[in-house]
C-alpha cells in the first residue's frame, strides 16, 4: 500500500464555530469539523472520496519519483509528498 501525503490548510472558521481545512493539491476537495480531530478526519474522507472519483473517470496521479531523499513532488498536482513505501 502507498502513502500520499498531502498538505494541508486548517484554520477556525467562526462562521461555522469549528475548523475548515483544505487539501490545495485535490481542487475542490474541502472539509470541516467542530474539532480539530474531526476535521482531520473529514478530509481524510475528502481526501478519499476525490481519488477514488479521478480514478473513475480514468485519470491518474502522476509522481516523479526523481526527486530523491524521499521527498518528492506530485507533478499533476504540485504537491509535496513523501513515500512511505
Amino acid at each position: 500500500m502507498t502513502t500520499r501525503d498531502f498538505k494541508l490548510f486548517l484554520e477556525p472558521d467562526e462562521d461555522y464555530g469549528g475548523y475548515a481545512v483544505v487539501c490545495p493539491s485535490l481542487p475542490g476537495c474541502y472539509s470541516q469539523g467542530k474539532s480539530v480531530s474531526e476535521a482531520l478526519s473529514n478530509i481524510r474522507e475528502a481526501i478519499e472520496l476525490c481519488l477514488e472519483d479521478m480514478e473513475s473517470r480514468g485519470e491518474t496521479l502522476v509522481w516523479n519519483w526523481a526527486c530523491g531523499a524521499g521527498v518528492c513532488v506530485c507533478a499533476r498536482l504540485g504537491a509535496a509528498v513523501r513515500s512511505r513505501e
